[in-house]
């Protein structure tokens, strides 16, 4: 199972490095554990919190402590970003499926989407002029 794994992740790694596939499966070991120690603490919390959050916290405390290092988990973090537009196909899918339930409630969508969008807009306008003229104002000093 490890060796197939290994060898279908190096068929995704760039060949300009020489220890890229290792690296490769480096990084996903430390993110597939993350992501494990997350599930089991989300299962003693009850599911609280996600366990792929409390996976991802991990990993930014591992980042931050630098218990894992940024240069481990590059490779597969590459790999993950460069094919990226693949994660999108299942959910491009499930739209086209729930094409009449979304027709149906199509306006409710859009009202939504307007009325959160206006109102992200304004949260961040008066955070940046509460908070930002005192960056400018630091900065002429």
């Amino acid at each position: 199972m490890i060796r197939q794994t290994y060898r279908f992740l190096s068929t995704f790694a760039p060949e300009n490095k020489k220890d890229t596939k290792k690296d490769t499966m480096k990084g996903f070991l430390y993110l597939l554990l993350c992501y494990l120690l997350g599930e089991g603490l989300s299962l003693l919390i009850a599911g609280f919190i996600p366990g792929g959050v409390l996976g991802m916290l991990l990993l930014f405390a591992g980042l931050q402590s630098r218990v894992i290092r940024e240069k481990d988990i590059r490779a597969f973090c590459r790999l993950l970003i460069d094919n990226m537009m693949l994660f999108f196909v299942p959910i491009g899918v499930g739209l086209m499926v729930s094409y009449e339930l979304l027709l149906k409630n199509l306006w409710a969508i859009v009202l939504i989407l307007l009325l959160s969008t206006l109102i992200v807009m304004g949260a961040v306008g008066l955070l940046q002029q509460r908070f930002g003229n005192k960056d400018k104002n630091a900065s002429h000093s």
